[in-house]
Order: C-alpha cells, then structure tokens, then sequence
C-alpha cells in the first residue's frame, strides 16, 4: 500500500513539475515576443534624438528698425546648441465633492515651465551685443538715473517698453536621422528675462564662450496639432452615458450611506447633506 501510495506522490510531483516547467517556457516565450515586438515598433515608428533640432528667432519690432540685427538672428539660428521644450503643469486645489468626507483633486489651471536656450559664442560679440541690445530695449537699465538722454530705443533711464514693441515668437524645430522635420513648437511673445554668466580663465585653452539666455513668453503650442487632433470645442456640460452612470452611481451610495434621522437635528444634517449631493450632481 505505502508502494503505491509513493508512486502516486512521485507522478504528482513529476506533472507539477512539468506544469511549472512549461509555464516558466510559456513566460520566457511572452516576454521573448515582447522584445520582438519593442524592436519591430522601432523599425517602424523610429526614435527621436536630443541632437537634431533647430531654434529660429524673430526678431521684435523694436530691433527691426535696425539692419544689423537682422543679420544676427541669423547667427543665432545657426549657433543655438542647446533648448528646451517648455513643461506642462496642470495647477489643482482640494475640494470635497459632495461638502463633506473625502476630498479629491481639480483643475483650475494651467502654467509652463521655462524656456531657456544656450549658444556658442562668436568671435566678435554679437551674439552677446544682441541680448544685450534686446534686454536694455526692454527697459533701459545701462544709464546712470542722472542721466536725462534717451537712448538710441528713444527710452529714458529705467523706462519701460511696452511688451508689443518688445515680444517676438520663436519656433523650435526637431527632425529624424533623414533631417525631415518632426515637430515644431511655437513660443508665442517670448523675450529675454536674463543673461547668463560668462566664466573666462587663463587655464581653459580649449573651452568656447557659451552664452545662456533664458526667456519669459504667454505661451506655447505644437504647430498645426489642432488640424490633426480632434479637440471638443466649447464648454460643454454633458458627461456622456459612461459619465453620467458613474456620477449617478456615486450619488445613489452617498443618499444610502445618509443615517436614518433620529433628531430634528438629523433630519436638517440629512437634507442639507442631501442638497450638496443634489447639487454637485449636475448631467
């Protein structure tokens, strides 16, 4: 009996084994066609690099009158080696949904994050004479207060421009291993808020003069997106079925998990909760 009893146990152990076997087989074999799926949708869909890209600046109208910079923004197109696509952060606030218990998080609005770029110095300056030129147009900080002249943007000491005069829209381009172009983001109104500092050393031989410029703008989009995405337009208040059944779900457990009243004081808790539910409860 205990004979038979050890040769069933064995053929138990033996099938487990296999059983975990094949599935161990049958897992390596998922993850084995997952790489190959990783490698197939890189031959197709491709890959972005950091390296290919390009800045193109505008010049503002308050620098247009002036021909020489015309030919430095040129200058700068071809000597921007380093940009950032601006983030994106949704700003949201804590509120309680029905006017009381768990609290949840909203929208309310949006901000970006900044956008700064660097570039490779020329020989002569004129890349720094030129954010140089565009920030003092801005407000003319490079005069003493006591000095009454106006400068050559017809501005007195620490006066202001308005931001239509000073503002100007950049775009940043990317593109594949092919230099076809990818994307392109627009910065809208966009101008220079800070220079940054240039370190110089006798014992840096082999060092360029870079120059980083970060910038202040209203906002900044992907070129053209709106033609290829379809965006709900207007306000809408219409939750869809899918929506609606789940606020109307959430209502219907809020109204059960009311007390029963024992008090006039409940009862007045009890329709005053209710009147919040009531009213968040908006198809």
């Amino acid at each position: 009996m205990a004979g038979k009893y050890d040769t069933a146990m064995n053929v138990l152990g033996t099938a487990a084994a296999v059983g975990s076997f094949i599935g161990l087989s049958n897992k390596k074999a998922n993850f084995d066609n997952k790489i190959g799926e990783f490698y197939s949708n890189l031959g197709k869909k491709g890959y972005s690099k950091t390296n290919r890209f390009e800045v193109r600046f505008n010049l503002p109208p308050i620098l247009q009158r002036f021909t020489v910079f015309s030919e430095t923004t040129k200058l700068l197109n071809l000597r921007c080696e380093n940009a950032n696509v601006p983030g994106i952060s949704l700003n949201t606030s804590e509120v309680m949904r029905h006017g009381y218990g768990m609290t949840e998080r909203v929208v309310h609005g949006a901000q970006f994050g900044g956008f700064n770029c660097s570039f490779i110095g020329d020989q002569a300056g004129d890349i720094y004479k030129f954010f140089y030129s565009w920030t003092n147009s801005i407000v003319k900080w490079n005069e003493k207060p006591s000095s009454l002249a106006e400068n050559s943007f017809g501005a007195y000491p620490f006066e202001h421009s308005y931001k239509s005069e000073y503002a100007a829209d950049i775009n940043l381009l990317t593109y594949n291993e092919n230099s076809d172009q990818l994307m392109s983001f627009d910065i809208f109104e966009a101008f220079p808020v800070g220079i940054g500092d240039i370190q110089y050393n006798w014992g840096d031989t082999d060092n360029l003069v870079r120059i980083p410029v970060q910038f202040a703008y209203t906002y900044f989009k992907i070129h053209d997106i709106d033609s290829k995405v379809n965006f709900t337009q207007g306000k809408t208040n219409n939750l869809g079925l899918i929506g609606t059944l789940i606020k109307a779900g959430t209502a219907i457990q809020t109204f059960a998990a009311l007390k029963k009243p024992q008090s006039v004081g409940d009862v007045i808790n009890v329709v005053n909760n209710a009147k919040t539910v009531i009213g968040n409860l908006k198809f």
